[in-house]
């Protein structure tokens, strides 16, 4: 809803953070709730009139019901929030009746001032803004931003599939509540568990065998006995029971998508498609009572993801949940037991609230409870009438605990790590390890591949990346051990290694600086500049900035980096001489300087030739897609190589000569790679992480996975 706000807004003695979505009032910060920040967003875009209570319903909560009174205690929380408590000397609201809401005090847009950390408390880093303007053929999609799209609806699956835990210990685990026993212990990762509501049948996704393949299974039970699915031979497949188990619902996500109905239990019958072509994008089904299915979806690839419902009878598809802010998902609804409740995650990859519990009445589609958590959950599902069970994307040995009543969040240590819990309408509980897999090897081959490696690298300890330095074979090594995570330099030729910086928190090496001893860092979502000759590091960006990927640009004594501000992508440099961070290219997810002018990446997957001052010179002979979440690029001499996710779980690779403009694309071999990440290149060689997948069994639960108080 902040589209069109300045990223900073002065409101009397209070600064409104429009980007962090929080209030500053000295050095108070406080954190607004989601509905309270869309209500102040709505009121400074129309501070020069009164909003009545009517046009709140309507834009705010963009004619969801709710009631008159939820929307007053919502006011009342934006009051509080800024101190105007005073009813009858209101300094920031003031109330007229009949005519609605207005704010005191006219908004000042602030210029905006990317906040810098150094290691050192003494010192601060100095920040100034430039904007470039671009032709409006560059810039169009930066007012209406492509979201996240697809990686939104497969990230949570790709992640189940193929993360590794192998390294994850609990030093105070307790067993889950009740006992379980083992369904499926076949090797390959699995995921997408549905239960039919009389517990006699599941269904998931999975990579069985450790096949390359990702398939839907539909398992009984009972007597063991599984088959697989026909599913459509597109992105993601997903499944669900409907019907009272009489019809199974299975289709997959992506540009193609697909959902067939078929009927149970004969696979034989035919299967009837459903419509769903009024759609850009849609996922994660749920059943919805007898004859209805509750699906994530978006119409066109610049909204959000909210559920709508469809109706199996009439074919008829009606809004459930609804949000018009950009780069979020709803997703992973769970119905509980009695029918009557709703559960959903809306997960926000732009701010500090990353998930939102939501609750709703299944019949009214009421909001009923709105939790915000400043971290991300993988699965839910009800463990009561008024409590969820959660699982973390840590995969840890421990599961989360949530009152919806007192919205208290308990951490409770088990001894197996799971990925996903099911719960049947009739209290049977299923759920799914996490998938345990070995310590990778590394696989060292050419770009133009001819069908086996030059050498594989495997360690003893537990590493995590290995990574091309510019010493001849010699590579960047980060490890694990029980504390924190390790920096070496690892010889290839005799196995030895020198161990140079550790942190408590997981890193990535990015770039290395040619002339200096400088390596550049990602840990966690923050740059930072270490010197491998002392092992001293620095912060170049904050914990508040979301910094994707970046690189040395030796001709500026820089550092590019690409990063996110409010889903929206924009190219950032940081000057190693000044100290400071500047603006350069909004609507770009990558920039590099080659021979007096400039390689760029839009953020619709299409290079660019640059000018010096940015302007567009030349439309490169390469569109990687839309969907370039997953996308690194390399810019190596005369040439710049990008791999990217495809929608078929594939790595491609392109290789483009900017002097010839020659184009050259291939399939990767790097499965089960898990990210770009883990895929290094340095002159025309390829050298990439091999997770070898275990195995994440199946069980069925004695009883709850925890204790309830009810």
């Amino acid at each position: 809803m902040s589209n069109q706000l300045s990223a900073k807004i002065q409101l009397g003695d209070v600064v409104f953070d429009t980007v962090q979505r929080q209030l500053i009032h000295g050095e108070t910060v406080t954190l607004l709730e989601p509905k309270v920040y869309d209500l102040l967003c709505y009121l400074v875009a129309h501070s020069q009139r009164f909003v009545s209570l009517a046009e709140l319903h309507q834009q705010v909560w963009a004619g969801r019901i709710v009631t008159d009174t939820a929307v007053r205690r919502t006011i009342s929380k934006l009051r509080a929030a800024l101190g105007d408590t005073d009813s009858e000397n209101p300094r920031y609201l003031k109330t007229q009746m009949k005519l609605g809401y207005q704010l005191l005090l006219e908004p000042v847009s602030l210029p905006f001032a990317a906040p810098l950390q150094k290691m050192s408390d003494d010192s601060e880093l100095k920040s100034t803004t430039q904007t470039t303007q671009l032709p409006e053929s560059l810039s169009k999609g930066w007012a209406n931003p492509v979201m996240v799209r697809y990686s939104l609806l497969i990230l949570a699956l790709i992640v189940s599939l193929l993360a590794a835990t192998w390294w994850l210990t609990s030093k105070t685990a307790h067993p889950v509540a009740s006992g379980y026993e083992v369904l499926l212990e076949m090797p390959g990762a699995k995921s997408v568990l549905s239960v039919s509501q009389s517990g006699e049948w599941l269904t998931f996704t999975g990579m069985l065998d450790n096949d390359n393949e990702l398939n839907i299974y539909l398992l009984n039970t009972q007597t063991g006995a599984m088959q697989r699915i026909p599913a459509p031979a597109a992105a993601v497949p997903f499944s669900e029971f409907v019907q009272n188990d009489k019809q199974l619902l299975y289709g997959s996500a992506g540009e193609q998508h697909a959902f067939y109905l078929q009927p149970l239990p004969d696979l034989s019958l035919p299967a009837r498609q459903i419509d769903t072509s009024e759609f850009a994008l849609i996922g994660y089904p749920v059943a919805l009572g007898d004859n209805e299915i509750l699906f994530s979806a978006s119409r066109n690839l610049t909204e959000s993801l909210t559920y709508y419902r469809y109706n199996i009878l009439t074919e008829q598809w009606t809004p459930f949940s609804y949000n018009h802010r950009a780069g979020q998902g709803d997703m992973k609804a769970r119905v509980s037991a009695d029918g009557q409740k709703l559960a959903l995650m809306r997960v926000n990859f732009s701010s500090d609230v990353l998930t939102q519990i939501l609750i709703f009445d299944v019949s009214s589609a009421e909001l009923l409870k709105d939790i915000s958590f400043p971290q991300y959950f993988f699965n839910l599902e009800w463990l009561s009438d008024n409590q969820l069970v959660l699982t973390s994307p840590n995969f840890g040995r421990f599961l989360y605990q949530l009152d919806i009543e007192t919205e208290q969040l308990d951490k409770v240590d088990t001894s197996t790590a799971f990925a996903e819990l099911r719960r049947s309408k009739h209290g049977d509980w299923f759920g799914i390890y996490a998938p345990n897999v070995q310590a990778p090897r590394f696989n060292l081959t050419r770009l133009d591949w001819q069908g086996s490696n030059q050498r594989i690298f495997s360690l003893p300890e537990r590493p995590l990346s290995m990574t091309f330095s510019q010493q001849q074979n010699h590579y960047w090594l980060v490890e694990r051990d029980e504390e924190q995570f390790n920096l070496f330099l690892y010889n290839g030729a005799d196995g030895n290694k020198t161990k140079l910086f550790s942190h408590p928190e997981r890193f990535r090496v990015l770039d290395q600086h040619p002339e200096h001893a400088l390596l550049l860092l990602r840990i966690q979502n923050r740059l930072a500049l270490l010197n491998t000759e002392t092992g001293e590091y620095q912060y170049i960006s904050s914990s508040q900035q979301d910094v994707f990927d970046g690189h040395f640009q030796q001709a500026d004594n820089a550092v590019n980096f690409t990063e996110q501000v409010s889903g929206k992508w924009q190219v950032s440099r940081f000057d190693l001489q000044q100290q400071r961070q500047t603006i350069l290219l909004r609507g770009y997810r990558y920039l590099a300087a080659w021979q007096q002018q400039y390689v760029a990446v839009d953020q619709q997957g299409q290079f660019w030739l640059l000018a010096a001052d940015y302007s567009a010179v030349q439309k490169l002979p390469l569109q990687l897609g839309e969907d370039i979440s997953h996308m690194r690029v390399f810019l190596q001499q005369d040439n710049v190589i990008a791999i990217n996710y495809t929608t078929e779980l594939t790595w491609q690779l392109s290789q483009l000569d900017l002097v010839t403009r020659e184009l050259k694309q291939t399939e990767l071999p790097v499965r089960p790679v898990r990210s770009a990440w883990e895929i290094s290149i340095k002159d025309g060689e390829l050298l990439y992480a091999n997770w070898t997948q275990v195995s994440s069994p199946i069980v069925r639960f004695h009883g709850p996975p925890l204790k309830t108080d009810e």
